[in-house]
């Protein structure tokens, strides 16, 4: 079953009523899609995340740990060779590996694209 993203839970509560209603406005009131931009270069590891929510191209690992994970949904993780001229941070592969892919995988509620080196 495909899983609602805030623009469908907008519509779905358009037309619900009560605590249905309620609870579809919230979660689209709440809801943060994200994108996670990876890359390599220059012998560092760098990423970058986007919260489509907030209009945000800045965001760090932190910024989304600190939000409801209930309302954390991520799209896709790209790994490329260079960032997308956004702001990015400096992180490891350990770090990649061990702590963001695990928590975008297991907490996103859509599929995760992982895409190679382009």
């Amino acid at each position: 079953m495909k899983r609602l993203g805030r623009c469908q839970f907008k519509e779905v509560a358009d037309v619900l009523t009560g605590r249905w209603e309620a609870a579809a406005r919230r979660c689209a009131d709440k809801m943060h899609d994200i994108f996670v931009n990876i890359f390599f270069g220059s012998g560092e590891w760098r990423y970058c995340i986007l919260d489509f929510r907030e209009l945000d191209y800045g965001s760090t690992f932190e910024d989304i740990l600190a939000l409801d994970r209930r309302f954390v949904r991520c799209t896709s993780i790209d790994f490329e060779t260079c960032s997308y001229a956004y702001q990015s941070c400096d992180t490891t592969c350990s770090k990649i590996l061990n702590e963001m892919i695990p928590f975008f995988v297991l907490d996103s509620r859509v599929s995760i694209l992982l895409k190679a080196f382009q």
